[in-house]
């Protein structure tokens, strides 16, 4: 079986996991629930995700997901 590496972003005030949505406002792409967190391919990703939208103030966790196959 074979692993792959995947990132979420969270919250680090308030622990909640970032959905990725855009059809949504900024503040509604939050959820507590780790199963509808987006899973992006790459830190990058992750990191580029953060860097496009306007954010003021918030701290995150870019964190890694093992998923084995």
């Amino acid at each position: 079986m074979a692993t792959i590496t995947k990132y979420i972003i969270r919250d680090a005030t308030n622990d909640l996991f970032y959905t990725e949505d855009h059809s949504k406002p900024l503040s509604d792409r939050w959820t507590p629930n780790f199963n509808n967190a987006h899973l992006f391919a790459t830190l990058v990703d992750a990191e580029t995700e953060i860097d496009l939208e306007e954010y003021i103030n918030t701290s995150f966790f870019v964190q890694p997901v093992t998923i084995k196959q």
